[in-house]
């Protein structure tokens, strides 16, 4: 910059002018380095933003493969729980299924038999319905190995289309099955058992290879609480017991054919039973004939059952 100066006297003389150079210096903030560094700075600051958002769409797409791949661990930890609860031949659960899913249902059993969650008029019962193929290892070494398990498929679809959709249908192992149903009568247990005997019995099993095979089956069954006025005096696995002796005795009394095992004594009563220490309980038979003449022909005998 140059500041130049005139003068005047008081005649009106004017004089100079007088210049003197000088400069100013720019604030600390204005200088060339300031502005270089402002300047590498924003770049950074650039860089350092379009990294920031490079890191952020990474762990979004981290973040939304580990997710994946949670829900795909979990998939398959389901699918592996699924297989260990579920029969590979037939679909059906098995017994581990029932070890680990039938406390609650139990539970519920007690507290409908007790009147805390349902007047004993409406369904409340647990009924253990065990069921076995009649002869099967004759029936496998007519059809051999492949046409035995299509016969246990065939079984399993047709007892799954019997019961409802609130029962659980296991195979129990080999060519026995059970059937668990939930919230019935007991009064009127012989109506599934009926139902049962004419799936498997009512008509032959056609297999891949043309052949036609007829099947029938025993079946056996008990309902839990064992007595409703004191329903934890009897352990379900008793309950389960007298089921399986139960079909046992319609084994022994000409097979394709149920029976029901309840607590006496009535009119019909046939033995006594000693259940958890009950001197004397007594036990009645419920009896049901399964489809063909051969069934209705049978003749009953009388059994002694023991848990």
């Amino acid at each position: 910059y140059t500041f130049r100066v005139w003068g005047m006297d008081g005649e009106g003389t004017v004089s100079g002018p007088i210049e003197i150079p000088f400069s100013i210096r720019p604030a600390p903030w204005l200088t060339g380095w300031a502005l270089t560094l402002y300047a590498l700075a924003l770049m950074g600051l650039g860089y350092g933003a379009s990294h920031m958002r490079s890191l952020a769409r990474r762990a979004a797409i981290l973040e939304t493969e580990v997710a994946e791949r949670t829900r795909e661990l979990a998939a398959a930890n389901r699918r592996l729980e699924l297989a260990s609860l579920t029969d590979p031949l037939t679909g059906l659960s098995n017994r581990r299924f029932l070890a680990v899913s039938l406390e609650p249902d139990l539970r519920q059993a007690v507290r409908n038999a007790l009147g805390t969650a349902a007047p004993r008029e409406r369904n409340s019962d647990l009924i253990f319905y065990f069921l076995d193929i009649d002869h099967f290892k004759q029936l496998n070494d007519r059809a051999g190995h492949a046409g035995g398990d299509e016969v246990l498929v065939e079984v399993a679809v047709r007892l799954r289309e019997a019961a409802r959709n609130t029962d659980a249908v296991l195979r129990w192992g080999g060519e026995e099955f059970l059937v668990v149903s939930r919230w019935a009568d007991r009064r009127s247990g012989e109506v599934l058992a009926e139902r049962l005997l004419q799936v498997v019995g009512g008509k032959p099993f056609a297999l891949s290879s043309g052949a036609s095979l007829a099947a029938t089956c025993s079946v056996g069954w008990a309902p839990y609480p064992w007595r409703p006025e004191s329903p934890d005096a009897v352990h379900h696995e008793q309950v389960m017991s007298l089921a399986d002796q139960a079909l046992y005795l319609a084994k022994r009394e000409g097979r394709n054919r149920a029976v029901g095992v309840l607590p006496g004594p009535d009119g019909t009563r046939l033995t006594e039973v000693p259940i958890a220490g009950q001197d004397g309980a007594a036990v009645r038979l419920v009896r049901s004939a399964g489809p063909g003449p051969a069934a209705q022909a049978a003749v009953p005998v009388a059994s002694k059952l023991d848990v």
